[in-house]
């Protein structure tokens, strides 16, 4: 078990926050009276994906970073219509906060 560390879970909890928020974050750019609609879920979904993108990248590096981006990004293809947003914005917002509580996550 000494290969499984919980710090490893860091990049699957951002892989899982990001790929459910990110759909109902494009819809600022994909359909505005979607967005106007429905502004409090595209404010959530806008600052659950950008939270999950800049932990990424500020907590595994460019690399890494990139990797952990591109397979959150092709896990939310299947989601697109498969998905509701307001369960995929509560599933990202749970997956942030799992992340946040794994100890060492984020240091100030």
């Amino acid at each position: 078990m000494s290969w499984l560390s919980v710090t490893s879970l860091i990049p699957v909890c951002l892989t899982a926050a990001k790929a459910p928020s990110w759909n109902p974050f494009l819809i600022l750019y994909r359909n505005n009276t979607l967005a106007v609609h429905t502004p409090v879920m595209t404010t959530l979904a806008a600052s659950l994906a950008l939270t999950a993108v800049t932990f990424t990248y500020s907590k595994l590096g460019a690399t890494t970073g990139s990797l952990v981006f591109a397979t959150g990004l092709m896990l939310s293809i299947p989601l697109r219509g498969n998905l509701r947003h307001e369960i995929g914005i509560v599933l990202s917002a749970v997956c942030l906060f799992v992340c946040f509580s794994i100890p060492n996550s984020v240091q100030t």
